[in-house]
């Protein structure tokens, strides 16, 4: 029965796996076994079926909201597969390479997928699937709580696709090429979580996220809206994961220098904010141990300094 299941198309190896028929396999170079583990092998495999079978259709993967699969995945592993030298897929039910069957056909990450299964029951998988992602909690700075608690930075990912620089920073490609448009993971999450529809607390400034195109800069949050005298300034946050979450406060007209004579505005500035001026620019510095929350109460206080001065 397994082997015609229409997706699987008769690859069950992972069925075998699963089961430890392999293993068993491999161990003994055989398949005879005593009649109490047939009948246990035979429950073992039927039942890693049954649950592939209610995450799986014919056509590939079922239609679970909100990318439960993907993040119910993610909280147990890192299930994502290699397409080139720095992008990695979510996958999709039909590609040569980066497909469900893929996945399943990786003896190392499909240990992932049986860890999700392990955990999961016929008749309440959706349900399930979401107690895994509302119960999974993880260690500072993991990318894949991002991606866990924010099921947005899947959506915005057309392409299916993340690219990782060198220095392992995480960027969200809308299309398969970076010339188009694209975000980088932790402001995209810091923004989606703790700014979108909460912009009324971070007062006088109004919330923006700017995405990219080509190198020139990172995709980034900017806070606008807070005016000394007749000059407007912004707040910009950015995300580099050698040195955390960079704050750059600036006069619109790029000016800088100027506030430097305004010395209560330097003051609230620089020992009470504890900015350095830098490269004509006002920089604050938060280590990417932060959370997105820390982020965001941090932002919360600059911008009701702000207001009160």
């Amino acid at each position: 029965m397994a082997e015609h299941q229409g997706y699987f198309d008769g690859q069950i190896g992972f069925l075998l796996e699963f089961s430890g028929i392999s293993d068993f396999y491999r161990k003994e170079n055989h398949c005879k076994w005593d009649p109490t583990n047939d009948g246990l092998y035979f429950q073992l495999f039927n039942l890693y079926f049954e649950k592939a079978n209610a995450i799986f259709d014919a056509r590939g993967l079922r239609a679970f909201p909100d990318y439960l699969w993907e993040r119910a995945l993610l909280c147990e592993g890192d299930y994502l597969l290699e397409s080139g030298a720095v992008r990695f897929s979510f996958l999709k039910n039909k590609d040569r390479d980066l497909s469900w069957k893929k996945l399943l056909q990786n003896k190392e990450k499909s240990l992932v997928v049986k860890r999700v299964l392990d955990r999961v029951n016929v008749k309440s998988v959706e349900q399930d699937l979401q107690n895994i992602v509302s119960g999974t909690t993880f260690s500072d700075n993991d990318w894949r709580e991002c991606f866990v608690r924010c099921p947005q930075a899947i959506d915005y990912c057309e392409a299916r696709k993340t690219l990782w620089d060198w220095d392992n920073q995480v960027y969200l490609l809308s299309r398969e090429i970076r010339s188009a448009e694209y975000g980088e993971l932790r402001t995209f999450f810091l923004f989606k979580s703790e700014m979108e529809g909460h912009c009324r607390e971070f007062q006088p400034f109004t919330c923006e996220y700017c995405f990219m195109q080509g190198k020139e800069d990172l995709p980034h949050i900017v806070l606008e809206g807070f005016a000394r005298g007749d000059t407007s300034h912004s707040l910009e946050i950015r995300y580099r994961p050698e040195k955390g979450y960079e704050l750059r406060f600036s006069r619109k007209d790029g000016m800088n220098t100027v506030i430097e004579q305004d010395i209560p505005f330097k003051r609230l500035l620089c020992d009470s904010l504890m900015f350095r001026l830098e490269n004509n620019l006002y920089i604050k510095s938060l280590p990417c141990t932060f959370s997105a929350s820390n982020v965001a109460v941090d932002l919360k206080l600059i911008a009701a300094k702000l207001a009160g001065l």
